[in-house]
């Protein structure tokens, strides 16, 4: 197929977007307008549209992560305190605070569990699901793309840098103290690392979430190509069931894609071996596409045989392509349903420039974006729909 048609997808795209790029956070008014345009473009295209409701926590958003950061340095503190009278504290700190971090990656059930503990506050959205059945066919290919933003006190990539020095800072930490309990080095070297990892706690427990950015790039894009891709579909016979979900609350902890798995109905209508399930997050930034399918610390891989498809298509197009890896769990709509045995990805396109820079902020707008990266990962996207079906069953 041809990717670019004079910009003709790109356009039909980015008005979707200049439609969605208002504030939306859950429980605004935006996100009741952002569902609204959702289900008018779906139902337009002739598509019987459903809302999933659903209740969750801001816990998992709001407080947990706090709690482990905090657990982390409380422990590093002691345990930096104890290195002379109690060696064995000091160093049954540090493996704590090693194991804490390497847990905190991980996405499983107890995680799923924690969308219920509601005693800190609690959100409701929506899912908006269609579906374009196909004739005479088992296999089911999901989309999803979260409609909700958010803006908070640091940007997105500033957060992702703060977390990342955060997370370094405490694992030399930790093991200054494990080695300082056997070895005749000074404990003052853990002390090096815990004061900065300290301030960096500091400036994220400060950070407000409010509700200023338009979202452009995050994820008004995402759901764009999804709309698109909708239309594309509406008047033809697929050969796999085809299923398109703008998820909720997404900003708010991934609250709409925990939802949709804690939903019966739908893991039964459309199991893990008959489905696969690819995410659209972040598109439009000039730069490589990203197809991330490994997430935590050891990583997960989240869809082999998907990710292959994609990474073999795109580079059949000509674009450039580069598989992505989460060091953090709980961060994009994916994870959750790869936690349920789906194969699943995430596609997103990012560069360091202004689309990038911009996440969570007022300036995600949709004057960032580019055409030509909206209509490359629509174009893969398609592609995956009319190959997919010929391949026997996705692997473990």
């Amino acid at each position: 197929m041809q990717i670019v048609a004079e910009n003709r997808i790109g356009r039909r795209i980015l008005r979707h977007i200049r439609a969605l790029a208002h504030p939306r956070f859950v429980g605004t008014a935006g996100e009741l307008r952002a569902q609204n345009y959702i289900r008018a473009v779906l139902r337009n295209e002739m598509y019987h549209v459903m809302d999933h409701p659903f209740t969750s926590s801001f816990f998992p958003l709001d407080v947990l992560p706090r709690i482990i950061i905090a657990s982390v340095i409380i422990v590093l503190i002691l345990g930096y305190f104890a290195l002379d009278a109690a060696p064995a504290f000091s160093v049954e700190s540090g493996v704590f605070v090693l194991l804490t971090l390497l847990l905190s990656t991980r996405w499983g059930r107890v995680t799923e569990w924690m969308y219920r503990f509601r005693k800190f506050g609690t959100l409701r959205s929506k899912n908006i699901v269609a579906i374009h059945p196909a004739q005479n066919s088992r296999m089911n290919i999901v989309f999803t793309a979260h409609y909700d933003s958010k803006s908070q006190t640091w940007s997105g990539p500033q957060r992702t840098a703060m977390f990342g020095a955060l997370a370094i800072l405490s694992v030399v930490s930790a093991l200054a103290l494990i080695a300082a309990a056997f070895l005749p080095i000074p404990g003052e070297i853990a002390l090096v690392a815990l004061v900065p990892a300290a301030l960096v706690f500091l400036a994220l427990g400060a950070t407000a979430t409010t509700n200023a950015s338009p979202g452009a790039y995050d994820n008004a894009s995402g759901v764009a190509v999804l709309l698109e891709l909708a239309h594309s579909f509406a008047g033809e016979h697929p050969n796999a069931n085809l299923v398109f979900i703008a998820t909720g609350a997404a900003e708010a902890g991934l609250c709409g894609a925990v939802a949709m798995m804690q939903n019966e109905s739908f893991r039964e209508q459309f199991p893990p071996e008959e489905t696969i399930v690819i995410n659209l997050d972040g598109i439009g930034s000039r730069g490589p596409l990203r197809v991330t399918d490994r997430y935590g610390i050891p990583p997960v891989k989240t869809g082999p045989l998907l990710s292959n498809l994609a990474v073999e298509i795109a580079g059949r197009f000509g674009i450039d392509v580069r598989r992505n890896w989460l060091p953090a769990g709980a961060s994009l709509d994916h994870v959750p349903f790869a936690g349920h045995g789906y194969q699943a990805i995430t596609l997103s396109t990012s560069g360091w420039n202004l689309a990038y820079r911009a996440v969570h902020t007022a300036r995600d707008v949709a004057d960032n974006l580019d055409l030509s990266s909206l209509e490359q990962c629509y174009a893969v996207c398609q592609e995956i729909v009319e190959s997919i079906p010929y391949i026997e069953r996705p692997v473990d």
